[in-house]
């Protein structure tokens, strides 16, 4: 349901008044479903004629009839704009006279729904259509059915977090459009976006009376936003022969097919390059290629590049130096690049430039003494590249490492690399919890935690920032039935407070009951707080949750 109007600090956003004859171009193309140019995707829905009651007097619908949706997300080099730019329209009608009559009246209202993570319990908190929405562009009714300004609001952990800003509505056609940076509101590619209407008649008080909605379904028609381009992450080059060298390097192909190959050269990067391989939709992966032939004593430039239907990348030119007369270089053991997965674990990899077959495995640690080791594997035959996971490292901590190959009774050992592992930032929690016990049934009459946040360069969270994306939930862990509910953050500093006991139905709990409050952020370490009612009152604690929400306490 379309919240009531909140006029305040009327900013016109930039990149909101585009040209007419675009959006006139975008609705013609959306409505004709042709494909798409370059990276633009666009959507539609209709919706049935009609099915919006008549006023009392037989001369307009209880609430404009929307008769189609049409959106886009398009990319800069067609939007024209220095950000992708998000669009979209609807076609309404105000009265079931003969043609479509484009007209949103005073104490009428019609809101476009923007939900950029598909998930419920971070926007628009109240019940019914459009809840869990990120966004609502909402436009106002006027004496002369065509307003030309709409209002953009948004929604984070279901407080309305943004003052309220001004954008350009064009009236075009049968069709009510408008424009806006993908940026604004959180939109870009790889992102979901899904996008409903809904046009209402509403009091001056902002109760809604009849609306219509498309799709009817009440589910948004989400645009399939175009992949990210392409990105060469690193590259590195090792000697595996007098005239060979393997390069390995970690490409990320965005979601998207990929083809990448290595140029090199002595006076020009350009001069030659190796055959092009294909990547197959994975993200980010490791990568290997052999350059043969190559002069002794001479430095070559070389780079990475990697192509996809959505891009070009090119990573940074590096060089290396073959050795003198022909001489066999470092050997079969070629130390690759590594990459940090997550704050505890890291990928790392090599080649195995065995001729035949070997055995490989990883030393690592804190140190060149390294100290620990991956499990020995076997490779049939080389060049073969490898790869291997370490985990339970610590957040931003550096990790030695190097291949060893066993091949032909001897041991062959690579250089040695590093890796950091990704820097995370910290939550702090604290938590209170008060109780009164009768019986078998306590009364809680507290039950809070107050939150603070420091991100991964120790720069202390406060207001909307800190609001935005942080998440606490509660539920029963024993002794009570209570499964997993949000709760509702507040503050403008740099400390959040969530009371949880606004939550739990009736303020009550069964004595001995065991609550659980969890508090989490993506990329930060959370918490978890516990609290056990007892005949005493209650007792709590707080304990440390790892990125995936692993860790915890035991009992409170």
């Amino acid at each position: 349901m379309i919240p009531p109007p909140q006029h305040t600090r009327r900013r016109l956003l930039p990149g909101t008044g585009l040209a007419l004859l675009l959006l006139l171009v975008f609705a013609q193309l959306a409505a004709a479903q042709s494909p798409r140019p370059s990276g633009d995707v666009f959507g539609a829905t209709g919706d049935p004629e009609g099915d919006v009651t008549l006023s009392s007097d037989g001369t307009r619908w209880e609430a404009p009839d929307v008769r189609s949706v049409t959106a886009a997300y398009l990319d800069i080099s067609t939007a024209g704009q220095d950000d992708d730019t998000v669009q979209a329209s609807a076609v309404v009608d105000a009265g079931p006279a003969p043609g479509i009559e484009p007209r949103i009246y005073q104490n009428q209202v019609l809101g476009w729904w923007l939900d950029t993570d598909g998930d419920p319990a971070t926007g628009y908190p109240e019940p019914g259509f459009g809840r869990g929405a990120d966004h609502l562009v909402v436009a106002y009714g006027d004496a002369s059915g065509r307003p030309t300004t709409a209002w953009l609001r948004s929604w984070s952990g279901g407080t309305e977090f943004r003052a309220v800003r001004v954008i350009a509505l064009v009236p075009t056609g049968n069709a009510f459009a408008w424009s806006l940076p993908a940026s604004s509101i959180g939109a870009g590619r790889g992102k979901r976006l899904g996008v409903s209407v809904e046009a209402a008649s509403i009091r001056s008080i902002g109760t809604v009376i009849k609306s219509d909605r498309a799709p009817d379904d009440g589910r948004p028609m989400v645009l399939p936003v175009p992949p990210p381009p392409p990105q060469v992450i690193s590259g590195s080059a090792a000697l595996a022969g007098g005239t060979r060298v393997i390069v390995s390097g970690v490409l990320d192909d965005g979601g998207a097919d990929a083809q990448w190959y290595v140029r090199y050269g002595v006076a020009a990067v350009d001069e030659a390059q190796t055959p092009p391989q294909a990547v197959t939709a994975s993200g980010r992966s490791a990568v290997t290629a052999a350059i043969d032939d190559l002069r002794p004593a001479t430095t070559y430039r070389y780079q990475i590049v990697v192509r996809t239907a959505w891009g070009e990348a090119a990573g940074d030119v590096l060089t290396f130096t073959t050795p003198p007369g022909g001489k066999q270089a470092s050997g079969p053991a070629v130390t690759g690049p590594a990459r940090a997965l997550t704050s505890r674990e890291a990928r790392l990899t090599g080649t195995v430039a065995a001729p035949g077959s070997a055995a490989w495995y990883f030393e690592w640690g804190a140190s060149p003494s390294y100290g620990r080791r991956t499990p020995t594997r076997a490779v049939t035959r080389g060049p073969t590249p490898v790869a291997a996971v370490v985990r339970n490292l610590r957040p931003g901590a550096r990790v030695h490492y190097r291949l060893v190959v066993l091949a032909g009774g001897a041991r062959y050992v690579g250089d040695d690399a590093q890796v950091r592992t990704a820097r995370v930032g910290r939550l702090a929690v604290s938590g209170e919890a008060r109780a009164a016990c009768a019986g078998g049934v306590c009364r809680v009459r507290r039950l809070a935690v107050r939150i603070g946040a420091r991100d991964a360069v120790g720069r202390a969270l406060r207001g909307a920032a800190l609001r935005a994306g942080t998440r606490v939930r509660v539920r029963c862990v024993s002794g009570c039935r209570l499964g997993p509910r949000s709760v509702r953050v507040s503050g403008a500093g740099r400390t959040l407070t969530a009371d949880v006991a606004a939550v739990l139905p009736g303020r009550r709990v069964p004595r001995g009951a065991v609550l659980e409050v969890r508090v989490q952020r993506r990329g930060y370490l959370g918490a978890v707080y516990r609290a056990r009612t007892t005949g005493r009152g209650v007792t709590g604690r707080v304990c440390a949750l790892d990125l995936d929400g692993g860790g915890g306490c035991a009992r409170p």
